[in-house]
This record gives structure tokens, sequence and C-alpha cells, in this order.
């Protein structure tokens, strides 16, 4: 488990990265944008379309490591009243659910790569490729649903986390 540990930490500190990019790609633009009208009367093009396709791509990028740093919000009012093994039980089962809307959501979001792929649609301004986009969608969904998995199988075989990962 503490090497898939190291792997799932690196590889969630990729992610993350390439969406600090993206995301100071879009402030930079936002900024442009803003001082470009109000100082010379001039907006950048397609500015919604590349914060909108953006912040969709970010959001599922950091996905992972707010799943396996334990960053989600947690309702435990009900699970802390409960004795240990039970609450432990409850935590499984709902991690386990998460996996599977997760997951579903992220095999939906691959099975459109191939179709927008083959018919080269773009987004409007910019002519991003949507194929990139349902790319970037399902690696974040599918590994954020392969952690509530792995956290699942951490509550019931404890591993210390290597980055301070969420509570067994």
């Amino acid at each position: 488990m503490k090497k898939l540990d190291r792997f799932i930490d690196a590889f969630s500190a990729i992610l993350c990265k390439i969406a600090a990019v993206i995301l100071c790609v879009m402030l930079l633009a936002v900024v442009v944008n803003v001082i470009g009208r109000r100082l010379f009367h001039f907006t950048i093009g397609g500015i919604i379309e590349l914060v909108q396709y953006g912040m969709l791509t970010v959001m599922c990028l950091i996905m992972i490591r707010t799943t396996y740093s334990g960053g989600h919000i947690a309702v435990s009012v009900v699970t802390e009243k409960l004795p240990k093994s039970a609450s432990k039980v409850i935590g499984v089962l709902a991690l386990l659910f998460a996996a599977a809307l997760v997951g579903t959501a992220s095999y939906v979001s691959f099975k459109y790569v191939p179709i927008n792929y083959a018919s080269k649609l773009t987004t409007d301004y910019y002519h991003i490729p949507y194929y990139l986009v349902y790319l970037a969608v399902g690696l974040g969904l599918g590994s954020s649903a392969l952690t509530f998995v792995y956290n699942a199988a951490a509550i019931v075989f404890p591993v210390n986390r290597q980055s301070g990962g969420a509570e067994s």
C-alpha cells in the first residue's frame, strides 16, 4: 500500500501543478481583460469560453488531491455518535458509493473522447478541441474514483499517508 500511496501522492501533485498553470493563465487573462476594458476600452475575445472550460478542467484535475487528502466536506454529526466499528462501515460504504458515482461520470466523459476526436468539434472562439476537455474531466474524475476506493481500503487496512492524507 505504501507504493500506491506514494504514486497517488505524486500523481495528484502533478495534476495540481497542471491545474495551477491553467488557473494562473485564466487569472492573468481575466485581470488583463478587466484592466483593458476599464483603461483602454478593449476586451479579450472568448474570455468567457476560456474561463468556463478552464474552471471545469481545474476542478476535475484537483479533485484527486482533495479526495486523497480528505479535504472534501464530510458531515460526521451522525457517525461520531455511533460505535467505532459502525462508523467505519458507514465510512467505507459512503466512499464506495462516491467512487461509483464519480467513476460513472468519468466513464461517460471518456466515452465522448473518441466521438469528439473523430468529429473534430472545437470550442467557438479559441477552437480548443472538445476531446481534450472530456479527456481532462475523465482523467480527474476517474483518478478521484480510484482514490475514493483507496481511501475506503485505507480505513479497512490503515496506512500512514505520505502527505498528511485523510484520517482513517
